[in-house]
């Protein structure tokens, strides 16, 4: 008898209030396997804790192709991780962060990294 094994490749998930705490345990949930191509978690009324986690995440993420955090808040520690993710993600090819407040941190060093690294597309 042979097996049918099935991957979820996609998650959208945007526009539900995951907040915090919520949010932050998806991501870590999504993040584990290696397997999503991509993720939407837009609009999901996540804050500075889980945008912080998803950044994480994608630092070490092999597999994700577009990630999609657009209407949730971040910060300069967000952002900065984020920065720090691009160096090494080697997989992510666009990246959604409309309205995420990001005008209200030094942004310089994340242009920078996006600059250094053409094949992303920032919609």
């Amino acid at each position: 008898m042979s097996r049918i094994l099935l991957y979820i490749v996609g998650f959208k998930i945007g526009h539900n209030a995951l907040h915090d705490e919520c949010g932050a345990s998806m991501a870590r949930a999504l993040f584990k396997p290696n397997e999503i191509v991509v993720l939407d978690m837009s609009f999901c009324e996540m804050g500075k804790k889980a945008m912080l986690t998803v950044f994480d995440l994608l630092e070490s993420n092999t597999s994700l192709t577009e990630l999609n955090v657009s209407g949730n808040a971040t910060n300069k520690d967000g952002i900065r991780a984020l920065t720090r993710a691009l160096k090494t993600n080697k997989t992510l090819l666009k990246l959604g962060l409309r309205h995420c407040d990001i005008a209200k941190v030094n942004i310089i060093p994340f242009i920078c990294q996006v600059n250094a690294k053409p094949s992303i597309y920032i919609p």
